[in-house]
């Protein structure tokens, strides 16, 4: 059985009608992203509202809402997380929150995108 063809857009049209504070935390997570893991793929997926990106494998998305950002990892549950960042309680996707009004949490987040690329690319 052929595998379900998921429809994808350029990250920017998620952004139409997003509030200027939430386009810039995106754009600064976007190039945060692609400073670490220059090869990442990238790709907006309307049905759920999200930018993704792939390492040979989904790793990562960033979901803009309202008045925040969730910044997500799909095997997030088994990241190491020393400063307690990642929230969520399902079987394997966990996030950060992150708001525009406040400063990006950069260590922390740079070590959670780099372990999960490197995880995304050797599994």
């Amino acid at each position: 059985m052929a595998k379900k063809s998921i429809k994808r857009c350029a990250p920017e049209e998620l952004l139409v009608g997003v509030s200027p504070q939430i386009q810039e935390l995106v754009t600064q997570l976007r190039q945060l992203i692609r400073t670490i893991v220059p090869t990442v793929e990238e790709a907006g997926y309307p049905g759920w509202k999200l930018i993704g990106y792939r390492h040979k494998r989904y790793f990562c998305f960033i979901a803009p809402k309202i008045d925040h950002v969730q910044f997500g990892f799909e095997h997030g549950r088994t990241l190491p997380d020393p400063t307690g960042l990642l929230e969520g309680t399902g079987k394997q996707v966990r996030y950060v929150t992150l708001h525009p009004d406040k400063n990006l949490p950069l260590v922390p987040l740079q070590e959670l995108i780099g372990i999960a690329a490197l995880r995304a690319e050797l599994e």
